[in-house]
Protein backbone atom coordinates (compact mmCIF):
# COMPACT_ATOMS: atom_id res chain seq x y z
CA UNK A 1 0.00 0.00 0.00
CA UNK A 2 2.94 2.32 0.67
CA UNK A 3 3.98 1.98 -2.98
CA UNK A 4 0.56 3.13 -4.18
CA UNK A 5 0.62 6.12 -1.85
CA UNK A 6 4.08 7.12 -3.10
CA UNK A 7 2.92 6.86 -6.70
CA UNK A 8 -0.22 8.88 -6.01
CA UNK A 9 1.87 11.53 -4.28
CA UNK A 10 4.19 11.58 -7.30
CA UNK A 11 1.21 11.84 -9.64
CA UNK A 12 -0.04 14.87 -7.71
CA UNK A 13 3.45 16.40 -7.94
CA UNK A 14 3.50 15.60 -11.66
CA UNK A 15 0.32 17.58 -12.27
CA UNK A 16 2.18 20.64 -11.00
CA UNK A 17 5.09 19.98 -13.37
CA UNK A 18 3.07 19.69 -16.59
CA UNK A 19 3.53 23.40 -17.33
CA UNK A 20 7.26 22.73 -17.51
CA UNK A 21 6.73 20.91 -20.83
CA UNK A 22 5.21 23.78 -22.80
CA UNK A 23 7.55 23.15 -25.78
CA UNK A 24 5.74 19.88 -26.27
CA UNK A 25 2.53 21.79 -26.97
CA UNK A 26 4.09 23.39 -30.05
CA UNK A 27 5.29 20.03 -31.34
CA UNK A 28 1.90 18.50 -30.61
CA UNK A 29 0.17 21.22 -32.61
CA UNK A 30 2.44 20.52 -35.59
CA UNK A 31 1.91 16.75 -35.41
CA UNK A 32 -1.86 17.23 -35.23
CA UNK A 33 -1.79 19.55 -38.26
CA UNK A 34 0.41 17.08 -40.22
CA UNK A 35 -1.02 13.69 -39.28
CA UNK A 36 -0.09 11.89 -42.48
CA UNK A 37 3.25 10.38 -43.35
CA UNK A 38 3.32 10.63 -47.14
CA UNK A 39 5.02 14.00 -47.63
CA UNK A 40 8.80 13.79 -47.16
CA UNK A 41 9.11 17.47 -46.24
CA UNK A 42 6.44 17.23 -43.51
CA UNK A 43 8.07 14.07 -42.16
CA UNK A 44 11.49 15.74 -42.12
CA UNK A 45 10.05 18.64 -40.11
CA UNK A 46 8.40 16.22 -37.65
CA UNK A 47 11.66 14.30 -37.23
CA UNK A 48 13.55 17.58 -36.73
CA UNK A 49 11.10 18.59 -34.01
CA UNK A 50 11.84 15.49 -31.93
CA UNK A 51 15.35 14.49 -32.97
CA UNK A 52 18.29 14.32 -30.60
CA UNK A 53 22.01 14.77 -31.16
CA UNK A 54 22.36 11.02 -30.77
CA UNK A 55 19.87 10.37 -33.59
CA UNK A 56 21.70 12.86 -35.82
CA UNK A 57 24.92 10.91 -35.28
CA UNK A 58 23.43 7.64 -36.52
CA UNK A 59 21.17 9.19 -39.20
CA UNK A 60 23.05 12.22 -40.52
CA UNK A 61 20.72 12.67 -43.54
CA UNK A 62 17.16 12.90 -42.25
CA UNK A 63 15.81 12.98 -45.81
CA UNK A 64 16.70 9.30 -46.25
CA UNK A 65 14.82 8.42 -43.08
CA UNK A 66 11.90 10.65 -44.13
CA UNK A 67 11.74 8.95 -47.52
CA UNK A 68 11.72 5.56 -45.85
CA UNK A 69 8.87 6.60 -43.53
CA UNK A 70 6.90 8.02 -46.47
CA UNK A 71 7.18 4.71 -48.32
CA UNK A 72 6.49 2.55 -45.23
CA UNK A 73 2.73 3.10 -45.27
CA UNK A 74 2.37 3.46 -41.50
CA UNK A 75 -0.57 5.87 -41.17
CA UNK A 76 -3.28 3.26 -40.62
CA UNK A 77 -1.12 1.39 -38.12
CA UNK A 78 -0.33 4.56 -36.19
CA UNK A 79 -4.01 5.39 -35.82
CA UNK A 80 -4.87 1.88 -34.62
CA UNK A 81 -1.86 1.68 -32.26
CA UNK A 82 -0.31 -1.29 -34.03
CA UNK A 83 3.04 -2.00 -32.30
CA UNK A 84 4.49 -3.48 -35.48
CA UNK A 85 4.74 0.09 -36.81
CA UNK A 86 7.72 0.66 -34.49
CA UNK A 87 9.28 -2.62 -35.59
CA UNK A 88 8.72 -1.57 -39.22
CA UNK A 89 10.44 1.78 -38.61
CA UNK A 90 13.31 -0.11 -36.97
CA UNK A 91 13.94 -1.83 -40.31
CA UNK A 92 15.57 1.43 -41.46
CA UNK A 93 18.25 0.98 -38.77
CA UNK A 94 21.66 1.23 -40.44
CA UNK A 95 24.07 0.89 -37.55
CA UNK A 96 25.18 2.92 -34.58
CA UNK A 97 23.39 3.05 -31.26
CA UNK A 98 20.37 0.78 -31.67
CA UNK A 99 18.72 1.94 -28.44
CA UNK A 100 18.80 5.53 -29.69
CA UNK A 101 17.06 4.52 -32.90
CA UNK A 102 14.41 2.46 -31.05
CA UNK A 103 13.80 5.48 -28.81
CA UNK A 104 13.31 7.64 -31.89
CA UNK A 105 10.98 5.13 -33.62
CA UNK A 106 8.79 4.78 -30.54
CA UNK A 107 8.80 8.54 -29.87
CA UNK A 108 7.84 9.29 -33.49
CA UNK A 109 4.96 6.83 -33.14
CA UNK A 110 4.00 8.25 -29.74
CA UNK A 111 3.72 11.77 -31.13
CA UNK A 112 1.16 10.41 -33.59
CA UNK A 113 -0.80 8.36 -31.02
CA UNK A 114 0.07 9.12 -27.40
CA UNK A 115 -2.44 6.65 -26.02
CA UNK A 116 -0.94 3.66 -27.84
CA UNK A 117 2.84 4.05 -28.07
CA UNK A 118 5.04 4.15 -24.97
CA UNK A 119 8.49 5.64 -25.57
CA UNK A 120 11.33 3.13 -25.35
CA UNK A 121 14.03 4.56 -23.11
CA UNK A 122 16.32 3.53 -20.28
CA UNK A 123 14.09 4.93 -17.50
CA UNK A 124 11.16 2.86 -18.75
CA UNK A 125 13.31 -0.26 -19.03
CA UNK A 126 14.69 0.19 -15.50
CA UNK A 127 11.20 0.54 -14.06
CA UNK A 128 9.80 -2.32 -16.16
CA UNK A 129 12.57 -4.61 -14.95
CA UNK A 130 11.28 -4.21 -11.38
CA UNK A 131 7.89 -5.53 -12.41
CA UNK A 132 8.54 -8.00 -15.25
CA UNK A 133 11.26 -10.57 -15.79
CA UNK A 134 12.20 -9.82 -19.38
CA UNK A 135 15.64 -8.92 -20.62
CA UNK A 136 16.60 -5.62 -22.13
CA UNK A 137 17.33 -7.45 -25.39
CA UNK A 138 13.83 -8.92 -25.53
CA UNK A 139 12.35 -5.43 -25.48
CA UNK A 140 14.88 -4.09 -27.96
CA UNK A 141 14.23 -6.95 -30.37
CA UNK A 142 10.44 -6.65 -30.30
CA UNK A 143 8.66 -3.43 -29.46
CA UNK A 144 5.39 -5.37 -29.13
CA UNK A 145 6.61 -6.90 -25.83
CA UNK A 146 7.64 -3.49 -24.56
CA UNK A 147 4.27 -1.99 -25.49
CA UNK A 148 2.32 -4.84 -23.85
CA UNK A 149 4.29 -4.64 -20.61
CA UNK A 150 4.04 -0.85 -20.47
CA UNK A 151 0.26 -1.04 -20.86
CA UNK A 152 0.11 -3.57 -18.00
CA UNK A 153 2.50 -1.50 -15.87
CA UNK A 154 0.52 1.70 -16.38
CA UNK A 155 -2.59 -0.17 -15.17
CA UNK A 156 -0.75 -1.81 -12.27
CA UNK A 157 0.51 1.57 -11.07
CA UNK A 158 -2.94 3.14 -11.42
CA UNK A 159 -1.69 5.67 -13.96
CA UNK A 160 -4.21 5.00 -16.74
CA UNK A 161 -5.16 8.67 -16.78
CA UNK A 162 -1.73 9.46 -18.26
CA UNK A 163 -1.07 8.99 -21.94
CA UNK A 164 2.29 7.45 -22.82
CA UNK A 165 3.96 10.77 -23.53
CA UNK A 166 2.95 11.97 -20.07
CA UNK A 167 4.04 8.64 -18.60
CA UNK A 168 7.48 9.11 -20.16
CA UNK A 169 7.77 12.49 -18.43
CA UNK A 170 6.44 11.00 -15.19
CA UNK A 171 9.11 8.27 -15.29
CA UNK A 172 11.76 10.86 -16.07
CA UNK A 173 10.75 12.99 -13.09
CA UNK A 174 9.99 10.21 -10.59
CA UNK A 175 12.13 7.23 -11.65
CA UNK A 176 14.05 7.24 -8.35
CA UNK A 177 10.87 7.05 -6.26
CA UNK A 178 9.45 4.28 -8.44
CA UNK A 179 12.69 2.30 -8.29
CA UNK A 180 12.61 2.40 -4.47
CA UNK A 181 9.18 0.79 -4.48
CA UNK A 182 9.19 -2.80 -3.21
CA UNK A 183 7.46 -5.14 -5.66
CA UNK A 184 7.45 -8.79 -6.55
CA UNK A 185 8.30 -9.09 -10.27
CA UNK A 186 6.00 -11.10 -12.55
CA UNK A 187 7.41 -13.67 -14.90
CA UNK A 188 6.87 -13.11 -18.61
Amino acid sequence: MKAVNNILKSLKDFEGEKGFFTGDKVKDKYFKAHVGNADVEDITLKISAIETDELRQIVPDLRNLSSYIAKAGIDEGLVSGDPTVVNKLMEFYQGGERVTFMTFCSAYSCWHNKDAYPVFNLEAIRILSKYYKRTFSEYLDDYTLFQQDMVKLREKLGLEELNFQELEKFFWLFANELEKTEVKPETA
